[in-house]
């Protein structure tokens, strides 16, 4: 089965028109430009076929069209993640980390509990809560993925994927 397609193609082709009632005129073929647009999502293709350069045109615009507004959802999703953080607590609530949108740590509160830790556990405890709240950031950024520019996008799968290789979670399994 063919892999997602998603970007589309016009191709000029020649085409001979024929007039099966006068044999001189097929002997006088003419090229006729057609635009041919061709879509394949998973293994299936759709083939739309245009006839003249108004067609052509007429097809080109949509296709501008639509770029447009997915560029535009990409700059609405990398606005809505640039205001993200994530949290999360850990140790009966004693420790408490928020992480920025890049998944570094802006904030670390440790309450008098900690004292009971020592050094080494207390490393441990921090750096399990800071991979916990960045986990918290990984599905808030896959919800603004699929608010704006949606998961089945090559910019969706871009997004979910940086996050998914330096948090190490899954984010397009990620239900929240």
């Amino acid at each position: 089965m063919e892999d997602e397609v998603y970007n589309s193609e016009i191709l000029a082709l020649d085409r001979y028109r024929s007039h099966q009632e006068d044999r001189a005129a097929e002997a006088l073929r003419q090229p006729v430009l057609l635009a041919t647009a061709r879509y394949s999502v998973e293994g299936r293709r759709w083939k739309l076929t245009m006839d003249g350069v108004d067609a052509a045109e007429e097809w080109l615009d949509s296709w501008a069209r639509q770029t447009t507004a997915q560029a535009a959802r990409g700059v609405e999703l990398s606005r809505r993640v640039a205001a993200l953080t994530g949290s999360a607590e850990g140790h009966h609530g004693a420790i408490r980390v928020v992480v920025g949108p890049a998944g570094q740590m802006t904030r670390l509160e440790l309450d008098d509990q900690v004292h009971e830790l020592s050094g080494p556990r207390l490393a441990q405890e921090i750096m399990a809560v800071t991979r916990s709240a960045q986990a918290d950031l990984s599905r808030s950024v896959a919800e603004e993925v699929r608010a704006t520019v949606g998961t089945d996008t090559e910019t969706g799968q871009a997004v979910l994927h940086s996050f998914e290789a330096r948090f190490g979670t899954d984010q397009r399994e990620t239900g929240r």
